[in-house]
């Protein structure tokens, strides 16, 4: 794979090895994110929506986090009863902290997002959730194509399993489209084996979880290192680059 298709998140070079995404949920202290990265992840993702902090103490958290130097951060803004209204105030504020920053395809302020992500210069994860099916392929390549449009770092996909079927039809698509550098997860019961075979079929990185099960099926990053120390001996974890 050469070096111009490869895609930078912070220090952190995606695209030649598999890569876990710890998701920050609570408020952990330093030296906890620290051992995080010590025990091999190499993003961070932070659900600003999930810490239960304030915009300030948010702001002063995630600087707080920029001194973890071989770690890339992905900041995230789900919308919930308490940000409703200022999301997108949230996501102007915060931007400048992250080396990249989630963009659901759904948001209403989508557009707006990109633009300030633009200005920002900050890379742009564009996410599609869905939590009761895998859609058909038709809905997944307007993602693709949409992606495109936006110049995103790469697209993000999570979406239920109902069946082994549905696993196996998100990796060949994700197979299909390998060129396009995305992240490919299957959820629930039947999706937990996508979070560990999804990068044969070139999805970037997969998430864990430390203490709650953040997404159905997710896997803790325990179970995640030890999982790919096994079946990737390239895997290094938080090594910035192979």
């Amino acid at each position: 794979m050469s070096q111009k298709t490869l895609i930078r998140l912070g220090p952190v070079i995606l695209g030649e090895i598999p890569r876990i995404a710890v998701v920050i949920d609570k408020a952990y202290s330093m030296s906890r994110l620290r051992e995080f990265s010590d025990q091999g992840a190499s993003i961070l993702e932070v659900r600003f929506d999930l810490l239960g902090l304030t915009l300030k103490e948010s702001i002063d958290y995630i600087a707080e986090l920029q001194k973890i130097r071989n770690v890339g951060l992905l900041g995230t803004i789900r919308e919930n009863d308490s940000n409703a209204r200022e999301r997108i105030n949230w996501f102007k504020e915060l931007i400048p902290y992250v080396d990249a920053i989630d963009i659901e395809v759904e948001w209403p302020d989508k557009d707006l997002a990109v633009s300030v992500a633009r200005d920002s210069h900050k890379k742009i994860v564009l996410s599609l959730h869905d939590f009761e099916k895998t859609p058909p392929e038709s809905e997944l390549d307007s993602l693709i194509t949409e992606a495109d449009n936006i110049n995103t770092a790469h697209p993000d996909i999570a979406v239920m399993a109902k069946s082994k079927n549905d696993v196996s039809r998100l990796m060949q698509f994700c197979s299909k489209h390998q060129e396009k550098k995305m992240v490919c997860i299957s959820m629930g019961e039947h999706g937990s084996i996508s979070r560990l075979t999804a990068p044969i079929f070139g999805s970037l990185y997969s998430y864990a979880s430390i203490d709650s099960e953040v997404a159905p099926g997710i896997l803790s990053l325990e179970q995640m290192i030890a999982l790919y120390r096994q079946f990737y001996p390239g895997f290094k974890g938080n090594s910035i680059s192979t």
